[in-house]
């Protein structure tokens, strides 16, 4: 069984994640994404919890960190995952739609 927590990391993954796939060039910082990205796709979310939907991102090889001398890391889509991240978004879609419905009933 999933835990609340698990739900809302899925959440802030998966909007992580869409931002990445309709931008596959963009590199950013985690405060980047926190505040101006996650901003930007209209989302308000914590940045402890950003920060945990972010290394799930990485943990799970969708997205890649890369070390900048002297500065903070860089995150970007792996693009050998951009099939699969395009489909756990589809599916992340489908579900959030089912879950709609069966609220409107």
């Amino acid at each position: 069984m999933r835990g609340a927590g698990d739900s809302k990391r899925d959440d802030i993954s998966s909007d992580i994640l869409s931002y990445f796939l309709r931008n596959p060039d963009a590199r950013d910082s985690f405060e980047g994404i926190a505040r101006w990205r996650l901003l930007e796709e209209l989302v308000r979310r914590s940045v402890p919890a950003t920060e945990e939907a972010l290394h799930w991102l990485i943990a799970n090889g969708f997205l890649t960190e890369e070390q900048v001398p002297g500065g903070k890391p860089i995150y970007r889509l792996n693009p050998s995952r951009k099939a699969e991240a395009e489909r756990l978004i589809a599916a992340a879609k489908e579900s959030k739609a089912k879950s709609s419905e069966a609220e409107d009933s």
